[in-house]
């Protein structure tokens, strides 16, 4: 037996397959390796556990400077919304695409605008990291209503998170073969609201990876 503090933590073993009995100092030699080999695995164990307990310490550090990050590009966002003009209007939510496109490591972010009857997007604002194309206006949407899984969603001011295009079931089936049409590996869907009223979406979409944007 492998003993360890007391504590049977395995065991150690020889055999033939001849009837040859082993010699009491066979035995004994085996018997003097246990304690050494009980100490290496434990130290092995004791490694692995100091190892993964660096690595959830360095996510927990990582995660929180990501919140850190969140909160500072927040901050910068909202004095920079609140310092806009009627003049400047556009290029600061070009500024603002940008810099949520860029944290978030997305191919496009785009800020789209409902007209007539809160049901007809317009393609307001967007920006693309430059690796992938632009949405052609053929592309667009006219009418959210012909997407009537997403309507539901955004009609009741609900975030939209799809990590995996693929993985998407069958009730979101018409949804999930227009995104798949364009090339949409993921994508996160934030309603814009005023008051009660739904004015809009900001979408940050992925067409080259499937990404948890979740994460912080």
């Amino acid at each position: 037996p492998l003993i360890l503090n007391e504590q049977a933590i395995g065991i150690i073993g020889m055999d033939r397959f001849s009837a040859k009995p082993f010699s009491d100092t066979e035995v004994q030699l085996l018997q003097a390796f246990s304690r050494p080999i009980a100490l290496t695995i434990e130290n092995q164990r004791l490694y692995q556990q100091a190892q993964q307990e660096i690595a959830e310490r360095k996510r927990t550090s990582e995660k929180l400077q990501r919140r850190l990050q969140t909160e500072a590009l927040v901050t910068s966002i909202t004095a920079q919304l609140l310092n806009t003009g009627l003049d400047d209007f556009q290029e600061n939510i070009e500024k603002v695409l940008a810099q949520l496109g860029n944290f978030a490591n997305a191919d496009r972010c785009y800020l789209n605008m409902f007209g007539v009857g809160n049901t007809t997007l317009k393609n307001d604002f967007s920006w693309t990291n430059g690796k992938v194309p632009k949405r052609k206006p053929e592309d667009q949407l006219h009418d959210i209503r012909d997407l009537p899984w997403v309507y539901e969603r955004l009609s009741r001011f609900e975030c939209i998170h799809i990590p995996d295009v693929d993985k998407m079931g069958a009730d979101a089936q018409q949804v999930k073969n227009r995104w798949q049409q364009f090339g949409i590996k993921s994508l996160a869907v934030i309603p814009v609201r005023r008051a009660e009223k739904l004015i809009g979406i900001l979408t940050n979409r992925d067409l080259r990876f499937v990404r948890d944007t979740t994460q912080p």
